[in-house]
This record gives C-alpha cells, structure tokens and sequence, in this order.
C-alpha cells in the first residue's frame, strides 16, 4: 500500500515506466481533494503553527484556488504573510508558479515526462483540446503515443463528447497553471490575468464541469425547483459591450445555457442583475436562452432567492455543484 497528496509520486511509484514498482499495485485509487471547508481549515492550521493567522474568507478563497489539494496548501501557507487579503493569496500563487516551492516541485515533476508528453502537455495547456489541434502544434512528434500515455498516467483526461467529437484536458489545474506561465519553443507565453480566469477561477472549474457532464442530470436547486442539465456541445465565457458572461454553454443550435459564478460568500441580487444583463446581450447576438443559473457555492441570500423565484432562475450551490462535479468525473471540491 502506497499513498501520497500529490499526483507526482504516485506517477513516480505506480505508474512511471521506469519505476521499479510499476508492476507491483493491482489497483490505484484517486481520491478527491479536500472540500472547500476543510482545505481552508488545513490552511490555517498551518498557518498557526508558523505563528500566522488568515481570515476564513481569505483562506476560502485559497482553497478554491488550489482546488483542495493539500500538498499545494501546504506549500502556500509557508509562503503566505501573515493576515493576507484577498488580492496576496493570488499574488503568492503566482509567485510560488513562477519561481517557489510549487514551481520546484512541478519542475521536477515535469522532469519524468518524455518530449513529446511535454510538448502534448504545453499545446493542451494553451487551448489546444482536440487530437488536430494539438498535432498542428507540433507536427514532429507521435502525439497518438503521447495523449494515450498521459490519460494512462491520468494527467490528461479524454473527453468523448460524440464519436467524432473527443477533446483532451489537464486533470490537475494548479499544474495547468504553471504550465501556462512557462517558456516553450513554439509557443506564447500567457498572461497572469489569462491563468486566473482560465485554470484556477471558480468560473473556470463550473465551465470544465458543465462541458464534460457524461449525461444529462437531473437536480433539485436551492429553491426546491426540478432542473435538468443537458449535455452540451460546447461552453465557453462570453465578453462583448462591456458584459462579462462567466458561462455560455450551447445546448444545440441556438438555444443556450447561461450562467453566473459568484465564490467567497452568499450570493446577493446584484448576481442576478448581471445575469439578466448577460441574457440581454445572449438574445442580442442570436442566442435562445432556454436554462438560467447563478452558481454560489456558499448559497444565496434570501432576497436573490424571492427574486430568482420570479424570474425563473436557477440556484445551484456547494451541494449541486459535487453532485455535477462527480457526473463530470471531476474533483468534488
């Protein structure tokens, strides 16, 4: 029996091809991460016994950054001053890629990767998900090879979305990220506003769900209502006219799904304003918005939830959002 927070010894342990133990486990067992509470409450009692402290919605927000993965926690709660805010836990993530611990560690796990799973790697952390996309990248390499080791190593996930349709992503977002942020011949550096919204935002983990949902699945959402989620055949973030749309994901045709992501506390009615005014510019392009939903993981408050009442609104929150999360085949954080 062998065990491990991080998915880099047990890539080194069980399933690396030059590992001596490769061929000793019958079975290797994926854990999920730490639900949001508990990753914070990790956190902080690392903190403490540096002699630091945090705020419960500071270290909340950590959490959800770091989707729960204690190995990561722990990294950035040495790193963190003491009663950070808000706007430091992002600015030491980013740090810790660039040039901490957490880079460190993804350097010398990166190592073990072969040039072409690098390369596969890099492509897919830059928006390259389907098989031709990633072989424009780099037209030297056996990417068939490639995608089929790393979903072997469940680094990389495959998607089916139709026979003809297939699309590949980064399991371990906190690992995308510093993917994103490094060097690669070929390919463009990104932006640290890109990594935010793109790998480690709340937003960003509600979009991977909503895409890679396996079948549609029937909820109850926080007002008690009936609410079935369809398969979709894409999902994307929406910016136009000064409108930020977190989730538009297209149910067939013109007919889309529209969402609003709100992390850190209840969910007030301003969320719902922004969501109406994202439905307005949704009709404005051509969309038919058939499912309206604000996803809060800490709940509503009740005045949103009155409102939403009206409108035919949905309201998912932390409960919903595992129940989606593991449909999906993905962390239940």
């Amino acid at each position: 029996l062998a065990s491990d927070t991080s998915i880099g010894a047990v890539y080194d342990i069980v399933l690396d091809y030059a590992s001596p133990l490769l061929k000793s486990f019958q079975k290797v067992i994926f854990l999920d991460p730490l639900q949001v509470s508990d990753a914070a409450d990790l956190l902080t009692m690392v903190m403490r016994k540096q002699g630091k402290s945090i705020d419960r919605d500071v270290a909340l927000i950590a959490a959800q950054r770091l989707f729960g993965v204690p190995q990561y926690l722990i990294f950035i709660g040495y790193a963190l001053p003491s009663k950070p805010t808000k706007e430091e836990i992002e600015e030491v993530i980013i740090e810790e890629l660039l040039t901490g611990t957490l880079n460190i560690y993804f350097e010398l796990f990166f190592e073990k990767f072969s040039y072409e799973q690098k390369a596969v790697l890099y492509a897919i952390s830059r928006g390259a998900k389907t098989y031709s996309a990633i072989a424009k990248q780099f037209t030297s390499i056996n990417t068939v090879r490639a995608l089929k080791e790393l979903i072997k190593a469940n680094i990389v996930r495959k998607i089916e979305k139709t026979r003809r349709r297939v699309t590949y992503t980064i399991y371990d977002k906190v690992f995308e990220a510093w993917l994103v942020l490094k060097e690669f011949p070929e390919l463009r550096k990104e932006t640290i506003q890109r990594v935010l919204l793109s790998s480690l935002s709340f937003e960003a983990y509600i979009r991977e769900i909503l895409y890679s949902l396996r079948q549609a699945i029937e909820i109850i959402d926080a007002k008690g209502d009936r609410l079935v989620i369809p398969k979709l055949e894409r999902v994307e973030r929406l910016t136009k006219d000064n409108i930020d749309v977190d989730v538009i994901g297209v149910i067939e045709g013109n007919k889309v799904l529209l969402g609003e992501c709100y992390f850190g506390e209840k969910a007030k009615i301003e969320k719902a304003l922004e969501l109406e005014r994202g439905i307005e510019l949704a009709k404005k392009i051509g969309y038919e918005v058939e499912i309206a939903i604000i996803f809060s993981y800490f709940g509503f408050h009740q005045q949103l939830i009155e409102y939403a009442k009206k409108k035919n609104i949905y309201l998912i929150q932390a409960e919903q959002i595992r129940k989606l999360a593991k449909n999906a085949n993905l962390p239940q954080i």
